[in-house]
């Protein structure tokens, strides 16, 4: 009987690189080729898992970046009809303003 707890310290140390190429020169016995299989499954999957996991983070930053875009662009929009809205209305006040000096007595 394999020590499974054993055989993945080993394979550990050895590498999984090291691993497929022994695996592939027919290094190990049969009775470990099932469990040199699912180590290598494992190891595959610790490789997918941290490859999700980074894209979750950089997905995560994209989302962050984009909604801190929106904002800014939201402020800059705001700012440009508070302008526009600065740029039709002054002249009229001023307009005001001045009837309203020349009616005023001196």
């Amino acid at each position: 009987m394999i020590n499974k707890d054993a055989l993945f310290s080993e394979l550990e140390s050895t590498g999984e690189k090291s691993v497929r190429e022994k695996l592939a020169q027919g290094v190990y016995g049969s009775h470990k080729i099932h469990l040199i299989f699912e180590w290598l499954r494992q190891k595959e999957e610790e490789r997918i898992n941290a490859a999700i996991s980074r894209a979750d983070a950089a997905a995560s930053r994209a989302e962050s970046t984009t909604i801190e875009q929106l904002r800014h662009t939201r402020s800059a929009t705001i700012a440009a009809w508070i302008a526009a809205i600065a740029a039709i209305v002054s002249p009229i006040i001023v307009t005001i303003i001045t009837e309203i000096l020349k009616h005023i007595p001196k």
